[in-house]
């Protein structure tokens, strides 16, 4: 009996921890959807039970029923022991885990923004817009105030937003115009440019410069070298949800070949950190003419299924 003993434990607990392994398997397919919870229940009390049996099967082999009777609860209790320390481990590994890359995806997503807001405030665009508003004043001086107005707004905005993590939506709507009206102003005859905001609800929270980049690059792409462009932007924001939709002309000779500091790529990236799973991103080609169409869900989904 006692060098029977000897092995009795080890085998206990690895049937313990085999059948602990499946029951992890079937509360993370209930994480991610894959099972509902009645069936996770059901089928770790089933494990459970069964890992418990084989115990006992085990003891009355190399040990005898008698022995084996005597120690069920012992056996229980041990089960019991396995299955909850294995999950609360893998809960605290996982948590740990899912901290370290939370702390990895907010400094990347800091990165992010000081590269936006980096583009956005280059001396290149300041000197332009400040030497189309000294242009401006010698023929129509009423135009450069309102240039000069919308260009202190731009950049109100720009350094307003340092050390947020959320704007309104109003607030991401006024500077898209504000970019736009200036570029009208710049542009001229060169680019039609249109843009509606259908948004009832404009005091909904979005990350700062979350649509602006894809504003921008479109309307740099469709830019010709000679002769006229045009763009066309809609904003919609409806209960949970925002869209943007953007068609534009696709020049054969474009003006712009190389648009630094702006990439569908690293749009898409940024809304990885900031809306996992939770957005639509699409860009089309046709002809002369290039689409993107931008649909995200604000919010989390937290029905259970």
């Amino acid at each position: 009996m006692p060098e029977a003993g000897v092995y009795i434990i080890p085998l206990w607990m690895i049937i313990l921890l085999i059948f602990s392994w499946f029951s992890r398997i079937l509360i993370l397919r209930y994480e991610y959807g894959k099972l509902k919870r009645w069936a996770v229940w059901v089928l770790t009390v089933f494990f459970l039970l069964t890992a418990w049996l084989l115990t006992l099967r085990l003891s009355t082999v190399f040990m005898g029923s008698a022995y084996a009777w005597s120690v069920k609860w012992i056996n229980l209790v041990l089960a019991l022991t396995v299955f909850s320390g294995d999950y609360f481990f893998e809960r605290i590994c996982r948590q740990k885990g899912s901290s370290l890359v939370d702390l990895e995806n907010k400094l990347s997503l800091k990165e992010m923004e000081l590269e936006f807001v980096k583009t956005q405030l280059n001396p290149h665009f300041l000197f332009n817009s400040l030497n189309n508003i000294a242009a401006t004043i010698v023929v129509d001086k009423e135009m450069a105030l309102e240039y000069t107005y919308k260009l202190s707004e731009l950049l109100r905005y720009q350094v307003g937003i340092s050390g947020r993590d959320t704007v309104t939506l109003e607030e991401e709507e006024s500077y898209i115009s504000n970019y736009l009206d200036i570029e009208k102003l710049r542009l001229g005859g060169r680019c039609e440019i249109r843009f509606e905001a259908i948004t009832p609800d404009r005091l909904v929270q979005i990350p700062p410069l979350l649509l602006h980049p894809l504003v921008e690059y479109s309307l740099k792409k469709s830019l010709a070298l000679n002769g006229k462009s045009e763009i066309q932007i809609k904003l919609i924001s409806e209960p949970g949800t925002i869209r943007l939709d953007i068609r534009h002309s696709l020049p054969e000779s474009p003006a712009n070949q190389r648009i630094k500091g702006l990439d569908i790529e690293a749009v898409k990236k940024r809304l990885n950190l900031l809306f996992p799973g939770r957005y639509i991103l699409k860009t089309k080609k046709s002809g002369n003419e290039a689409e993107v169409n931008l649909l995200i869900q604000l919010y989390r989904n937290t029905n259970n299924t």
